[in-house]
């Protein structure tokens, strides 16, 4: 039986992460009923509209987000216009699902994060890779003591091509940084939801700008040491637009003093993890759930230091939220 009352979601944004991630996953949810898009071009929102049988298009988010019918939002617009978003719903008395990373660097993030816990509603990030069943078996496996007390973590993403269709993507003013903000804070989440605890972290940044094409002024290549309370490293390599035998690489190995585990060892059920998200999503709205906005100010708290570490050459240590 479908639910009485549908939770009715409303997009922002019509580009390939909402056409291709967010609209078919709430669609796929009999809790939800998608009631209105728009986008900042109001053409890509009514051909979303048209392909997905979304039944009205709205000039702007403004609009949108004070429709009365309208209980939650998704947020699938480049990372400079997440904040005023954000704000705006969070006046509107949304729930928010908001694309990754939530902001442009940490001090923004702190700000909005303030302006949400003021509300009731629920503020997600779409951090996918947490919803991977090879990672979901990792975490499952440390915390069942399989490594025993993790020591080391070595995680990388690389890619041969970057996305030539998000020209906002390769521009620090709209995107604020490059592979490390687009891709290295998948890794850092996964890797801050794989601990159990964080008090203190100590940073060592390295970065490259291979610079191939004119429209670009961020960084291509990441390498970083994370040091986790003077007791767990972390090897964190990011990249795009590189030479490789493949598409991607995607590694994660975990090392401890009772053995190691890596998501190479996974062999079961491969499931859509933006499905298994959103279906997250939805569950956390209607049974009320608490969501841990914690992990997504650290995310950005070490990615930024990670950032400052590349630009001035230093060791930068610090404090994780709420220490």
């Amino acid at each position: 039986m479908e639910p009485l009352n549908k939770i009715k979601v409303g997009i922002i944004g019509a580009g390939d992460i909402a056409n291709k991630g967010h609209i078919p996953q709430f669609k796929s949810n009999e809790s939800c009923e998608i009631v209105s898009i728009c986008s900042a071009h109001k053409q890509n929102a009514i051909a979303s509209a048209q392909k997905h049988g979304i039944p009205a298009v709205d000039d702007d988010y403004l609009t949108l987000l004070k429709r009365p019918d309208i209980d939650a939002v998704t947020i699938c617009t480049p990372t400079y216009t997440h904040a005023d978003i954000i704000e705006n719903a969070v006046s509107q008395n949304k729930h928010m699902l908001c694309e990754k990373p939530v902001t442009m660097d940490y001090h923004e993030a702190k700000k909005i994060m303030k302006t949400v816990e003021n509300t009731r509603k629920k503020f997600m990030v779409m951090f996918n890779n947490r919803y991977r069943d090879e990672n979901i078996w990792i975490k499952k496996r440390i915390e069942e003591g399989a490594v025993g007390e993790i020591k080391l973590i070595d995680i990388q993403w690389l890619r041969s091509k970057r996305e030539m269709n998000k020209e906002w993507l390769f521009k620090q003013a709209k995107a604020g940084g490059g592979v490390l903000r687009d891709l290295g804070i998948h890794l850092i989440d996964l890797v801050l939801w794989l601990i159990k605890e964080r008090k203190n972290f100590n940073v060592n940044g390295f970065s490259l700008k291979f610079n191939p094409y004119e429209n670009s002024d961020v960084e291509d290549l990441v390498s970083a040491m994370i040091v986790i309370d003077d007791k767990l490293i972390i090897n964190l390599k990011t990249g795009w637009t590189l030479k490789l035998n493949t598409p991607a690489k995607v590694s994660l190995n975990v090392y401890g003093d009772k053995g190691e585990i890596s998501n190479s060892d996974y062999s079961g059920e491969q499931s859509d993890p933006y499905k298994k998200l959103i279906d997250d999503f939805v569950i956390t709205i209607i049974e009320n759930r608490d969501i841990d906005h914690k992990i997504y100010l650290d995310a950005m708290l070490l990615v930024d230091s990670i950032y400052e570490s590349c630009e001035t050459g230093k060791s930068i240590r610090g404090k994780f939220t709420g220490v």
